[in-house]
């Protein structure tokens, strides 16, 4: 394995990696050299200035203006890829990496609590996905950051597109709501700079309701509780599936197409909240 991109989220693939097993982090790339040189101490991974051309896999983690070249080139290399959420900037990027061997990282769909859910189909998802103020907040806007998570959830759970069907608030926060052509309904809330964070989800089904608060760490059903499937954390169910992947294994995680659905609707949110 090599690992572009050592910052936060770098950073926690590597320790997720190091403590699931399965392959071994050879090498570790970043602009800032400092950064690299920091992860390559605590893994022993080498520091390098490209991707080894002899890895199996890379996982990216860079910020999301460089996803699209680095894609492309890595998997035309012949590498498997991670790739963090959101997939591109924009739908053109996202169509370049339509690829068998491309995983995009919507980790929410490994959260243990989600995880041991039957596959629902939502009549109606709402959800509220806030954090606080950060000393140094992503270029994306919070549909594209936050939002986007559970865009994926719907779309995913749905098995249909869907349409934005109103949309309000900034670059920081907003509200949408959409509509499936079956009908299924969602609400998202999301911002950035609350004075909590939150991340709750509600799916009302055609048979009863499911209901988790992704941060405390509970679930219920009909107002029974629902414990996590296992004691497995989304990234660490990430990491495995995808070691299945490059092994064989059915692909788990979020193809190329489905990333892009989910960026095209937080764009659309984004172009609403924006003014453009």
């Amino acid at each position: 394995m090599a690992l572009v991109g050592c910052g936060r989220m770098g950073r926690l693939h590597a320790r997720t990696l190091a403590r699931a097993g399965g392959a071994e982090l050879v090498a570790v790339v970043d602009t800032v050299r400092a950064r690299a040189e920091a992860l390559s101490e605590a893994t022993g991974a080498a520091v390098r200035e490209a991707v080894p051309r002899d890895v199996d896999a890379v996982i990216v983690a860079t910020p999301t203006e460089s996803h699209a070249e680095l894609g492309v080139t890595l998997l035309a290399a012949g590498h498997w890829v991670l790739l963090e959420k959101p997939i591109a900037r924009t739908a053109e990027e996202a169509a370049r990496l339509d690829h068998p061997r491309l995983v995009v990282g919507h980790s929410e769909r490994f959260n243990p609590l989600l995880r041991g859910w039957p596959r629902p189909l939502p009549r109606h998802l709402s959800s509220t996905r806030t954090l606080c103020p950060r000393p140094e907040e992503p270029r994306d806007s919070a549909a594209v950051d936050l939002a986007i998570h559970d865009l994926d959830l719907f779309l995913w759970w749905t098995g249909e597109g869907a349409a934005l069907i109103e949309a309000s608030g900034s670059h920081h926060q907003g509200r949408a709501t959409l509509r499936t052509p079956s009908g299924a309904t969602a609400s998202l809330e999301f911002g950035r700079r609350a004075p909590s964070p939150r991340r709750h989800l509600r799916v009302e089904e055609r048979r009863g309701w499911r209901q988790a608060d992704l941060l405390a760490g509970w679930a219920v059903r009909d107002g029974r509780s629902e414990p996590p499937i296992d004691g497995q954390d989304a990234l660490s169910a990430q990491w495995e599936a995808f070691v299945r992947a490059t092994r064989g294994g059915e692909r788990l995680g979020a193809s190329a197409t489905e990333a892009a659905a989910a960026l095209a609707l937080a764009l659309e949110i984004e172009a609403r909240t924006s003014g453009r």
